[in-house]
């Protein structure tokens, strides 16, 4: 009996007794999460994880990989962590667990300025480019009655690019993402956020953003909320945001 209470005892406190912390990101959505020349990742959502680490004193090994490889490498035990701007869906939450939010966003569609948007009928014959993996693509899946042609890419990035060169239509994010291409390069200028994602259900889990967090890991999704109530309530969460944007996004 005394083995089996020590063995449980051992297998809870592994995450408490670690030093690092392996945190999923991605590279590919600015101004959450990008590469600077030098190759070294910056961000809002890379100064919120280094943030959780410094709160826990402990160091972060970042695990950069296509935002639809988090899921799996959490699920095969390969990170502690997904710190890139995830949803919270009942599909999802059967495998990983989730942090509060950290943030909010609403799915949103980018065209070509003065572009008549009506809606799901838009979509019909036009060609969209959608970020592999997230909710938005599998809403775009949804569009094949009506002829759309969907191509999903590594990154927001590289949806974005084929949008500027001219080879689809419009492209799926979130108000945020749309909001920082827009006010960078004169995209502004060309571009602009046509409308709303219909029939993605308007609810707290697909407007804001939540941290990944291995199945069943209490201990550390508890410390991870903590963090992010006090990095809230202290102004620390606001003056991150700002950084990036000229207003608060919690």
């Amino acid at each position: 009996m005394k083995l089996l209470t020590f063995l449980i005892l051992l297998f809870y406190s592994t995450f408490t007794l670690s030093k690092e912390l392996n945190i999923g990101v991605e590279s590919g959505y600015p101004p959450f999460s990008s590469k600077d020349i030098n190759g070294n990742l910056y961000g809002f959502d890379i100064d919120i994880a280094y943030t959780i680490c410094q709160e826990m004193g402990i160091k972060c090994i970042f695990k950069e990989m296509d935002f639809n490889e988090l899921l799996p490498a959490m699920i095969d035990g390969k990170i502690d962590l997904i710190v890139a701007s995830m949803a919270k869906t009942k599909e999802r939450e059967e495998k990983i667990d989730f942090s509060i939010a950290y943030y909010r966003a609403k799915p949103v569609v980018i065209g070509k300025m003065g572009t008549f948007y009506s809606g799901k009928n838009f979509f019909i014959n036009k060609t969209i480019a959608i970020q592999g993996g997230t909710i938005q693509e599998t809403y775009a899946k949804n569009l094949s009655a009506n002829n759309t042609k969907v191509i999903s890419t590594s990154t927001f990035d590289e949806s974005v690019n084929l949008l500027v060169e001219g080879k689809v239509d419009a492209v799926f994010g979130d108000t945020l993402s749309a909001f920082f291409f827009l006010t960078e390069n004169g995209n502004g200028d060309k571009f602009e956020i046509i409308g709303n994602l219909p029939d993605i259900p308007n609810s707290p889990d697909v407007s804001y953003a939540y941290i990944g967090i291995q199945k069943n890991n209490k201990e550390l999704q508890r410390k991870v909320n903590d963090i992010i109530q006090r990095i809230h309530q202290n102004g620390t969460l606001g003056k991150m945001s700002r950084k990036y944007f000229p207003f608060e996004i919690y």
